[in-house]
């Protein structure tokens, strides 16, 4: 039986990928520095919303197929090593310190004929970078480099059905991670490092760009008292070629903000569009605001927010916009009281709460729960044009 260890595991990218693994037979070890989440999942306990988690994770425990640690010993033991830790931006550009840690730590466990996988998303050049790095170590290691392209709350479906992209700088290698990911991945794609490298950005760029046009329209629809969602719909109605454009909203997150500002940085002076599909997204909240403020006051005011994950139906408020939004309500004197069905978070009030507490209302994240929400007697800031009343 093959053994895998995925380190950062326990996170958003690594433990939906272990669990697939060991639902087609794989022994899985996940190792991940957050000792709270692995405890969690010491229990049975998923540490975050993902569709299907819960179940699958009690399968893989009840068969054995999976161990949860914070030691890296067991990479010694690992036919495949997938490494999933983030890349987050550090003082505004792109860092792989947190990959390099890891390499760090890993080094003196590696061994001749395991495989390194890289999932994690990194700016273009990144993995010959990284490749050196490893080959430095003096061991005959298999790298490879297989982004993840999976929405945040269905990753455990889209791994199976999503083409995976699978990169490397050998034949061999290349063989042997396409025959690895065949058991879990419906359909797999062959391509060099930067064929991957900007496959992965060029993707997350374009959904980017495709958000900043729409709140562009809507912005401009707003200033000319028009109605976007009457507008939108209209446009796409029988209108094959219009069927890919979104509705406005806060696009945020850990991913397409960053691999957007990623993309930018790697050729500023080829990619301005993406620069300002930036400058269009992160200025949205500043916009709600900027137009409340013009109608009244707000110093004083009780404010509420309905929804401050990044995206509907999740629990994850990382780089969310709706976070932005409460900031800057209150840096202009308001007093604003959040709720969200996804979010575990004492301060919140429920939503029946908001409604009496609070005159004014955002609807700042589009929660199925709050499609049929009553706010008759609030005044209200559909971020998204959302509810239906």
């Amino acid at each position: 039986m093959k053994k895998i260890c995925i380190i950062g595991g326990a996170g958003h990218i690594g433990l939906p990928l272990a669990l697939k693994f060991c639902e087609k037979n794989f022994f899985v070890d996940v190792i991940d520095k957050n000792k709270s989440a692995l405890k969690k999942l010491e229990k049975s306990i998923f540490p975050f919303y993902e569709a299907g988690g819960k179940k699958l994770l009690k399968y893989c425990i009840k068969n054995k197929k999976i161990n949860f640690n914070y030691s890296y010993e067991s990479v010694s033991e690992a036919d495949f090593i997938i490494i999933t830790v983030g890349t987050p931006l550090v003082k505004k550009k792109p860092s792989l310190n947190e990959i390099y840690q890891v390499i760090f730590k890993i080094r003196k466990y590696l061994k001749d004929n395991q495989s390194i996988i890289l999932r994690s998303t990194v700016f273009p050049g990144a993995m010959r970078r990284i490749t050196k790095k490893i080959k430095n170590i003096n061991k005959n290691i298999g790298i490879s480099y297989c982004p993840e392209r999976v929405a945040q709350g269905k990753s455990l479906e889209e791994i199976e059905n999503l083409n995976q992209i699978i990169s490397t700088d050998k034949i061999i290698e290349e063989k042997k991670i396409k025959k690895l990911f065949k058991n879990i991945c419906n359909e797999v794609s062959c391509c060099t490092f930067e064929d991957a490298e900007f496959i992965k950005l060029f993707s997350n760029a374009w959904r980017y760009v495709k958000f900043a046009i729409s709140n562009e329209f809507y912005v401009m629809c707003r200033d000319n008292n028009l109605d976007y969602k009457k507008i939108h719909k209209i446009m796409k109605k029988d209108y094959p070629r219009n069927f890919g454009l979104p509705t406005q909203g806060f696009a945020a997150g850990p991913c397409l903000p960053k691999d957007a500002v990623q993309l930018y940085l790697s050729n500023k002076k080829r990619s301005k569009l993406i620069k300002t599909a930036h400058n269009i997204n992160e200025n949205l909240p500043n916009y709600f605001v900027n137009n409340l403020k013009k109608k009244l006051n707000i110093k004083g005011k009780n404010i509420g927010i309905l929804g401050t994950t990044f995206k509907s139906n999740i629990d994850d408020e990382r780089d969310s916009l709706s976070i932005k939004l409460k900031t800057l309500l209150q840096k202009n004197g308001a007093y604003v009281y959040c709720n969200d069905p996804y979010v575990k978070n004492k301060k919140y009030l429920s939503i029946n709460g908001i409604k009496k507490k609070c005159k004014i209302i955002f609807v700042a994240t589009p929660h199925e729960k709050y499609k049929n929400i009553k706010l008759k007697n609030n005044i209200v800031i559909d971020c998204w044009d959302y509810i239906k009343n």
